[in-house]
């Protein structure tokens, strides 16, 4: 769930080969997430419940990016011109990673006691 590429283990440190410009990490049970420099997010690991935004249940091997697509009538402009026009990078990266660290809590508790369950059952 580490984005190599496999879904061996590690209790040591491994460089992982990401896309260029990640400025920020989060890992949680199943899944890692990472953003770049652009306000980006990339996804690799476990995707049960679809929690990975890719519109499926694949598990993903390799990061892959989130995409995000403005919906029909909805004005997005002002928000870009608006981020634009502020050190948008400083603020949405440091955004990101809050919303990272919390989505990894969450996401860890999530997890825990679906695990905890799936063991409970075949107690």
């Amino acid at each position: 769930m580490l984005g190599t590429g496999d879904t061996l283990s590690t209790s040591t440190p491994i460089k992982l080969k990401l896309p260029v410009g990640i400025c920020a990490i989060g890992g949680g049970c199943f899944q890692s997430l990472a953003v770049d420099t652009a306000g980006n997010i990339w996804t690799m690991g476990d995707n049960p419940s679809g929690q990975q935004g890719q519109g499926n249940y694949d598990r993903l091997h390799y990061p892959k990016k989130v995409l995000f697509e403005a919906k029909a009538g909805e004005p997005n402009n002002g928000l870009v011109t608006t981020i634009q026009s502020i050190n948008y990078k400083f603020w949405i990266s440091r955004i990101l990673k809050y919303l990272l660290f919390i989505t990894s809590i969450f996401l860890n508790i999530y997890l825990y006691k679906k695990l905890k369950l799936t063991m409970a059952k075949k107690s």
